[in-house]
């Protein structure tokens, strides 16, 4: 299975976190879900499972470690994609805004760095 921005079949999930490994995939010249996973270090059917829309979106934590380096994207702000809120699309919403930090904290520290490092300054 590739993933291709051209067409987008039915069982592709459409969810956030495969947005970010497909726009993943064609930064880095990945074109098949195969190279993602041997690059991310994690099995094949496990990536086939995250975009697939054949079963709910679960994630073990080592899964999303995985992840963290392969999408360079800090966990927090992976789980920000699961957050419940009333919005109906919550996590597209978060990943445009994560897409758009990530051009202005490439250079420095992570974005939950950042705001680790704020409400270390608010407390005090």
């Amino acid at each position: 299975m590739k993933l291709a921005n051209s067409a987008t079949p039915t069982n592709i999930r459409d969810h956030p976190l495969v947005q970010l490994i497909k726009a993943t995939m064609e930064r880095n010249g990945c074109n098949s879900i195969g190279s993602f996973a041997r690059n991310a270090g994690m099995a094949r059917s496990t990536v086939e499972k995250i975009i697939s829309n054949r079963a709910p979106l679960r994630l073990r934590v080592g899964t999303l470690f995985k992840l963290e380096a392969a999408l360079e994207t800090p966990v927090g702000e992976l789980l920000e994609f699961f957050r419940p809120t009333s919005d109906a699309t919550p996590g597209q919403i978060r990943l445009i805004a994560l897409e758009g930090l990530r051009g202005k904290y490439a250079e420095g520290p992570s974005l939950s760095a950042e705001l680790h490092d704020e409400r270390r300054v608010e407390c005090q």
